[in-house]
């Protein structure tokens, strides 16, 4: 996973919107045919660490991990379930 820093914005009261892409998990193309990669943003306030910044990033990450894995499962599943249906076996009035 190759993460970059794509945008820092000051928001106000001392707090920044932080935006960071991952390079690894491109997500489609856009108009020019460029990749599009997922990206993650955190308001960032000025008080907090470093550690507790590059903590909150890695748990939005991994919360997505999860979210797509549980996605994945699920159109397996739902795959295999229709395919295994055979209409040849229906019978009209059962």
């Amino acid at each position: 996973m190759a993460i970059e820093l794509v945008n820092i914005m000051q928001i106000n009261d001392g707090r920044h919107q932080v935006t960071i892409q991952d390079t690894a998990d491109q997500t489609g193309l856009d108009e020019k045919n460029a990749p599009v990669y997922r990206t993650y943003t955190l308001i960032h306030p000025d008080g907090e660490t470093a550690d507790r910044l590059k903590k909150r990033f890695e748990n939005l990450i991994k919360a997505e991990q999860v979210k797509n894995a549980e996605i994945e499962m699920i159109e397996a599943t739902v795959k295999a379930v229709v395919e295994s249906i055979d209409p040849s076996k229906l019978k009209e009035g059962v």
